[in-house]
């Protein structure tokens, strides 16, 4: 059987949409900045990138032992973002 992404555009926003309310908007998160920010502000862009990556191991490496399968997931799809973010603004990558 054949993936068809074509099918799933609806199911991706809906997936980006879940991301950002739990990454940005989480009550344990709220102030006058957002906790990355400050982090990317306190690291170099290496170290910023490291903590990016470890966190997306974190999370993938323990999505089905918690319970939490879906949100440890979105997690580190969320770090997945913001790295590719950071790759993307740095070295001026693009698709095609």
């Amino acid at each position: 059987m054949v993936y068809n992404i074509k099918n799933k555009e609806g199911n991706i926003n809906k997936i980006l949409d879940d991301a950002k309310n739990l990454i940005l908007r989480s009550d344990y998160y709220s102030g006058d900045i957002e906790t990355i920010e400050f982090i990317k502000d306190k690291l170099t862009e290496e170290q910023f990138e490291g903590y990016l990556m470890g966190n997306m191991i974190k999370y993938v490496s323990r999505y089905n032992k918690k319970g939490k399968n879906y949100k440890d997931l979105l997690k580190a799809f969320t770090y997945n973002t913001w790295l590719l973010d950071e790759e993307r603004e740095n070295k001026n990558e693009k698709v095609m």
